[in-house]
């Protein structure tokens, strides 16, 4: 789906922003020639537009003039000084931020009342078009810049609009959330590996087997306990793992984890 506007900045050429770019190439949301970069490490600008086919610009102010809307993918850290590289030519566009821990009055304290701010949590799944982004939009941002930032996102995954104060929970996550299944998939291939199966055919058993359960999830629409119930026949072998994970404490260890991801973003943003 090509979008009706298509020019669109970017300003950090990490692996984040790559994985968003090369998705929105991939779907056509974006064409490569509407997509500018500029990165302060120029290897790492060379390395994004040479496997986008993107445009190089020169600076902050060079990207700035060719785009009216502009995605800031840097660190945290780096977002105060790229913002101020930018200058006034942020002035009346509208900007979009996916640094982790920076909420909207930060933002608009950074740039004048003129720059209308949207800020995005994605995930890296957006590369291979099963992202889940979510995003919270300045009230100066007009419906149709919604509706875009919107459509963009869903062209790469799922795009919900939720009120910031959700965002360190979304950032604990779906944000964080795939580091955790692929740790999963990695502990069911190496219990695969030990059972004899190669490394090649246990990840690709564990892996499908995530996507076909996450698939079953989200098209049945129904609650993951009532399709593990199905699964789970009395006396039978998943029962059997299911009580072995109880007993190793695996729900606590993921509500830990999510929880202490959640913290520590509630930490960034106050830092």
């Amino acid at each position: 789906m090509k979008l009706t506007q298509t020019n669109i900045g970017v300003v950090g050429t990490g692996k984040m922003a790559t994985a968003l770019v090369q998705g929105f190439i991939k779907s056509k949301a974006i064409p490569p020639e509407g997509v500018f970069a500029y990165d302060i490490h120029s290897q790492s600008l060379e390395t994004f537009c040479q496997s986008t086919g993107c445009h190089r610009c020169s600076s902050h102010s060079d990207l700035c003039q060719k785009v009216e809307r502009v995605l800031f993918a840097v660190k945290p850290a780096d977002l105060p000084d790229a913002i101020q590289s930018c200058g006034e030519l942020l002035n009346g566009k509208l900007a979009i931020s996916i640094a982790a821990g920076v909420p909207l009055p930060k933002l608009r304290a950074l740039t004048t009342p003129t720059t209308r701010w949207i800020r995005v949590m994605p995930n890296t799944p957006t590369l291979v078009g099963c992202g889940a982004s979510v995003f919270c939009a300045d009230t100066s941002v007009t419906t149709e810049e919604k509706n875009w930032i919107h459509q963009l996102l869903s062209t790469v995954g799922i795009s919900l609009e939720l009120a910031e104060k959700y965002f360190d929970i979304v950032t604990a996550l779906s944000g964080s959330g795939p580091a955790y299944v692929f740790t999963f998939i990695e502990a069911m291939a190496d219990a695969g590996v030990m059972g004899g199966l190669t490394r090649s055919q246990a990840n690709l058993l564990a892996a499908q087997t995530v996507l076909g359960a996450a698939k079953m999830v989200l098209e049945t629409n129904r609650h993951p306990y009532s399709l593990r119930e199905e699964v789970t026949s009395p006396g039978g072998t998943t029962i059997a793992g299911l009580l072995a994970l109880a007993q190793s404490g695996f729900s606590a260890a993921v509500h830990s984890a999510v929880a202490a991801a959640a913290k520590r973003s509630k930490e960034i943003t106050m830092e």
